[in-house]
């Protein structure tokens, strides 16, 4: 085999593989080729999921919202029952120190002297400004220094408002 034999042996060969790759790639491509309806179809699937995804996002934030709301709602409701618990403890003490007042005066076989029904109250829960309270006509009578004097004796009730005052800047502390 001379050189110009071989050279257009080679040449042929080239060309003839050059024909098949491109007769391949023909006709992978008329197979493969994506058609106008097929494309309308894929245009149709991606905006459907662009608005699955704005809603899904929509339904996220509701949600977020409502829970948002919902934790309030029990926040606040804790904090009444709290409040009510509080209330309570402080009406079974009350009633517990009534009930030993009664006891000390039964067993001391005096007449029993009406202590204050003034209920203990949270300061925090007061009104920032109260009318005074009107003098009895009795303590109309009375010097300033005896009506002092009665304001100094302890009774159950300002016992009670001293340790409430003692718990609550307790309960403060913790």
């Amino acid at each position: 085999m001379s050189r110009t034999e071989f050279i257009a042996l080679m040449a042929t060969i080239l060309f003839v593989a050059f024909v098949l790759g491109w007769f391949a790639h023909w006709l992978m491509h008329r197979f493969a080729l994506v058609k106008s309806t097929d494309m309308n179809e894929v245009d149709r699937l991606a905006s459907q999921v662009t608005e699955a995804l704005e809603q899904r996002d929509q339904a996220v934030a509701y949600y977020q919202q409502r829970e948002r709301e919902l934790s309030g709602a029990l926040h606040q409701s804790d904090a009444e029952l709290k409040a009510a618990m509080d209330g309570l403890h402080m009406a079974r003490k009350e009633a517990e120190d009534l009930r030993g007042y009664i006891e000390r005066v039964n067993q001391a076989g005096a007449a029993p002297e009406v202590p204050s029904a003034e209920p203990s109250r949270d300061p925090a829960h007061e009104p920032a400004s109260k009318p005074a309270p009107e003098p009895a006509p009795e303590a109309a009578d009375k010097p300033v220094e005896a009506a002092e004097a009665d304001d100094a004796r302890p009774t159950p009730a300002k016992r009670r408002k001293k340790r409430d005052k003692a718990e609550t800047a307790q309960s403060e502390k913790d």
